[in-house]
């Protein structure tokens, strides 16, 4: 493999950049829809961004100004601009707390990212975390990545993908496994960590040489929980790979997602006061 100058953020982060449209029309007390920009791949990059600094890679439509993303510590490099519309997700709220919820959005239909997309100086990562795309082009991503890096590599649970057969093969072909507690079947994939998310309950850690659990704050006014799995996810491996050790890199990462819950979209949200207090 030929060596490359390291000029790449520690953490890549490919996926799916979209507007979250939520909807408040089923709920008795109803108000206006708000339309957020979001995707995995944003949810997971802003609040890792505030770790250290995060490549992104993805695609924005003809109706997003790529500038909304300049304030963040983010090598836009990998961000392209297609001329079709940005991928739109609806979220509609069934009960007024948000808890209960469902989402409508073709996940075949978004402005997938392959392996030509990946920007040459991004190949020195340490890390890349692929985010919501098809197993087929997940498994693309990830036999690049590892012919032509060193990195590590992640993926999360998609729940339009989760329960195929392909989808096991991707999560064993991975370092860490972010699998949501509706998919146990997953837990027997191959990867070296697992990362369980029980939603408000917090999350399991897992690998061959340890495991414990984190637990999160119980919040009783909840925003919008769009997006906090994803957050979660960066937030942790941003942390791990500028030299965290893992219980210390989740614990954060779950208060930094249970924070994230108290705003409306991913770029409004702030640091807990706590956490900007010790980062400073």
């Amino acid at each position: 493999m030929k060596e490359i100058e390291n000029k790449a953020p520690n953490l890549v982060i490919v996926g799916n950049i979209a507007y979250d449209i939520i909807d408040f029309s089923r709920l008795k007390n109803k108000r206006p829809s708000i339309k957020n920009i979001g995707g995995a791949c944003v949810f997971s990059s802003i609040p890792a961004s505030m770790f250290g600094r995060v490549g992104m890679v993805g695609k924005v439509g003809n109706n997003l100004d790529i500038s909304r993303f300049y304030g963040y510590n983010i090598d836009l490099s990998g961000v392209k601009k297609v001329e079709i519309p940005t991928t739109e997700f609806y979220t509609y709220w069934n009960s007024e707390d948000g808890q209960d919820r469902s989402v409508s959005g073709d996940v075949e239909s978004i402005m997938e990212v392959g392996s030509q997309d990946i920007p040459q100086e991004f190949l020195g990562a340490k890390h890349f975390h692929l985010t919501t795309a098809t197993p087929e082009k997940q498994m693309e991503l990830i036999t690049f990545i590892r012919e032509h890096t060193n990195a590590t590599i992640s993926v999360d649970t998609i729940d339009q993908f989760s329960t195929q057969k392909l989808t096991r093969q991707v999560f064993d072909n991975v370092d860490i496994a972010f699998i949501d507690k509706e998919y146990k079947d997953l837990l027997a994939c191959k990867a070296k960590t697992k990362i369980i998310k029980y939603g408000k309950q917090g999350c399991l850690y897992y690998s061959e040489s340890e495991s414990f659990p984190v637990h999160s704050q119980v919040l009783e006014n909840v925003v919008d929980k769009t997006g906090a799995g994803d957050c979660l996810n960066g937030v942790f491996l941003n942390l791990l790979v500028n030299g965290v050790d893992e219980k210390e890199a989740l614990e954060t990462a779950v208060s930094v997602a249970t924070e994230s819950i108290k705003y409306q979209g991913i770029m409004n949200f702030r640091l807990p006061e706590k956490i900007e207090t010790e980062r400073v």
